[in-house]
């Protein structure tokens, strides 16, 4: 079934409803956790489509949700977007993920090249790959460029990278004064190529000019493998091995007070990933071997039924995130002419299928 008809589970909305005789009505603690995402054409409260059934409209329990819709510039359709309720005094530590990419290298006007990003805490951040476009869909996102200080790159196709040196760029001219940057092996010289050896004489033509030099010099890449973390601000950051032949990938795993998020970039269905996201609150994964429609021309056909040995189906999607046991799961890297097909039957979790701009809040 498609994700537009999706039969609803028990903690999944298909439809913009409200359930019973619930009234959407104006919360402070919602608008306040809205307010300090820095959206500002997201959410009023006419904008509220959808009260989970769980929330009695007075409790501001933690684990309701809000569901609302909002227009963008230049968009045809609306954004439907989900926000817990009773955020007040947990806004601060909860964890954000606005998919800033849901995309694939097939060029569109609707969906950038594959980015995300997870916040947390009062201004924690990492930028999980930098498709191209990535620095625009920040600006869109009202993301502070210039204090995004970790990058991490789940691996070195085109299509997650091509943003990587005008993010660099970008980010130092707001004002970025350092950089940490992690991703699989290969990251430390794909940096030496694409931003140092082609771009140093200029930035040392703009440092004369007078940008800090620490924001051009004061960057670590480093090339990481599977079982690697950190503590970063309150955030436990852990790399997993993902499956997309032939590149070394990742998948990366972010936990904040007992709340984790996994991103897993580029993957077919593995085990390994299913390990990194077990009892995850959400899974953002790559659907991107989504069955060809059926007028597609044979040898697009050709190429999009060999995605299936490096991409993961929409239903793999589904199917990973219940041997995972995952609360929610986010279906991204959409190809224009894919239909999402799955049957969610065996998972009763949240399906949302993503959109560039999407925020979450776990």
């Amino acid at each position: 079934m498609t994700p537009d008809n999706a039969r609803p589970g028990p903690h999944r909305v298909a439809q913009p409803v409200v359930h019973g005789d619930q009234t959407p009505t104006a919360r402070p603690s919602c608008d306040w956790a809205l307010a300090e995402l820095g959206r500002p054409h997201l959410p009023n409260p006419d904008h509220r489509l959808a009260i989970s059934p769980r929330c009695d409209g007075r409790s501001q329990r933690s684990d309701c949700l809000i569901l609302y819709a909002a227009r963008q510039p230049g968009r045809r359709r609306s954004v439907l977007t989900f926000y817990r309720c009773g955020m007040s005094g947990t806004a601060g530590s909860a964890l954000r993920v606005t998919l800033l990419g849901t995309g694939s290298p097939s060029p569109s006007l609707t969906r950038s090249h594959p980015a995300a990003l997870v916040q947390w805490g009062t201004g924690s951040s990492v930028l999980v790959d930098a498709g191209d476009g990535v620095v625009a869909q920040l600006l869109r996102a009202n993301v502070a460029i210039g204090e995004l200080e970790f990058v991490a790159l789940t691996h070195l196709h085109w299509d997650h990278i091509l943003g990587y040196p005008a993010f660099v760029w970008g980010s130092w001219c707001a004002g970025r004064t350092r950089l940490r940057v992690v991703g699989p092996p290969g990251t430390t010289d794909m940096h030496r190529r694409l931003v140092e050896d082609f771009y140093r004489e200029q930035a040392e033509w703009a440092i004369d000019l007078g940008y800090r030099r620490a924001g051009w010099d004061a960057t670590e890449v480093v090339d990481i493998d599977p079982g690697w973390s950190i503590e970063l601000e309150g955030c436990t950051i852990e790399a997993g091995r993902v499956e997309h032949p032939p590149m070394k990938a990742l998948g990366y795993r972010f936990t904040v007070d007992g709340r984790s998020v996994v991103i897993s970039g580029d993957t077919a269905r593995c085990a390994d990933l299913v390990e990194l996201a077990r009892d995850a609150d959400l899974l953002v994964v790559d659907a991107c071997a989504a069955p060809p429609p059926g007028n597609v021309n044979p040898a697009r056909r050709v190429i999009l039924d060999r995605l299936h040995k490096f991409h993961a189906s929409p239903q793999d999607c589904i199917d990973m995130a219940a041997a995972a046991g995952v609360a929610r799961v986010i279906l991204t890297h959409h190809l224009p002419e894919a239909t999402l097909e799955f049957t969610p039957d065996d998972y009763t979790g949240e399906v949302i299928v993503g959109n560039d701009l999407d925020v979450i809040v776990v």
